[in-house]
């Protein structure tokens, strides 16, 4: 079987880490798991223990009982030792791509996310070839982990939902185009304007995200003003990898969800929320549900007008009659008119993020 095509779903040369300074996140609980074909027998053969505590494979890679609190050769100084003594070409594949380990199937082709359990550090400008994140390594790392095995591939990596207007060739083309525009933009403009220059028609996406924002209980105003400063740089490197979650959407529909999510993580950091990446993806993803809701603008609230929707169960007697309301609105109407039809004035903003996380998960 020919190698699959590989997508980076982060610009070239802008996230680099330091192991040294971590804790280790990575080598606690995550997992643990090699390649028969690369490291395992070499692993085997020098700690004979780990032989008992192969659990499963599938195809070339072997899975391993592990530990939460720490994998077994975590050393006392959050440095591996496996690595340390036998060098990393024998660490797990798992293990020694990691941070650039997550992987998503957009068709045949095989996205790759950075995982933001690791603290990683943006660079701005981008510096391919000096560190960590650099597109020619990631590849060539995960071409060389046994990962990529076909029939790994086949049971572990689910293929993202798209939508219907694209296939996935035209969706790789069309999420290439925006990961290079980002990198251009980076250090020279404000997020607002890398949407804006992605979208057909950014007056519509102005009103939209206004209009969903005041769903939302946000400040339904315009975009942020002021310079750019270095959040903008944040929220560009992690407009890409934000995006594979969200393929589902229509072109426009991304735009959304990305300038709405922005906005949710400036009002954490009024909070006092650190402004790094792994906060950011955090917050942003855990909103996700609403995000994706809101984003479908114009497209029906019932995705499938053949299944009658599930009105989800609600102890708060507003909640509910605002979720039946919306979910049985007319399917002729798009999600945001629904929604404002449907969500009173004097909901509270903790109840509308609740109804529009609840209804964008069981929709």
């Amino acid at each position: 079987m020919t190698a699959p095509n590989l997508f980076l779903a982060f610009c070239d040369g802008a996230f680099d880490f330091d192991c040294p300074s971590c804790t280790a996140l990575c080598c606690r609980g995550a997992g643990f798991a090699g390649s028969m074909t690369r490291e395992v027998p070499r692993l085997l053969e020098l700690y004979p223990a780990l032989a008992s505590l192969a659990v499963a494979r599938q195809g070339d890679i072997v899975f391993f009982a592990n530990p939460t609190n720490g994998c077994y050769f975590l050393d006392a100084d959050d440095l591996c030792r496996v690595e340390r003594q036998h060098g990393r070409a024998i660490k797990p594949g798992v293990c020694g791509l990691f941070p650039f380990n997550s992987f998503l199937r957009i068709g045949e082709a095989i996205a790759i996310r950075p995982h933001f359990l690791c603290p990683l550090r943006p660079v701005v400008p981008p510096r391919p070839g000096a560190v960590e994140g650099t597109h020619d390594a990631v590849e060539r790392a995960a071409r060389d982990s046994g990962l990529l095995e076909p029939t790994f591939v086949e049971v572990h990596l689910g293929r993202a939902p798209l939508h219907p207007s694209l296939d996935a060739e035209a969706t790789l083309r069309r999420e290439a185009d925006f990961r290079d525009l980002s990198s251009d933009m980076l250090e020279r403009a404000r997020f607002v304007e890398l949407l804006a220059t992605a979208s057909s028609d950014a007056v519509a996406l102005d009103e939209q995200v206004r209009r969903g924002a005041a769903l939302l209980g946000l400040d339904p105003g315009g975009a942020p003003d002021g310079p750019r400063t270095a959040i903008d740089d944040l929220l560009i490197l992690l407009a890409t990898p934000l995006r594979t979650n969200l393929l589902r959407l229509s072109s426009e529909g991304l735009l959304v969800a990305l300038s709405l999510g922005a906005r949710v993580f400036r009002q954490a950091l009024s909070l006092g929320a650190a402004p790094s990446l792994s906060g950011a993806w955090e917050i942003v993803t855990k909103l996700s549900p609403a995000l994706r809701l809101l984003a479908r603008v114009e497209e029906p609230i019932v995705a499938d007008p053949d299944k009658p929707p599930r009105i989800p169960a609600f102890s708060d007697p507003a909640l509910a009659l605002a979720a039946s309301i919306a979910l049985r609105s007319d399917p002729t109407v798009g999600t945001l008119t629904a929604l404002e039809r449907a969500i009173p004035a004097s909901l509270p903003a903790a109840d509308r993020s609740i109804l529009l996380c609840t209804l964008g998960s069981s929709s």
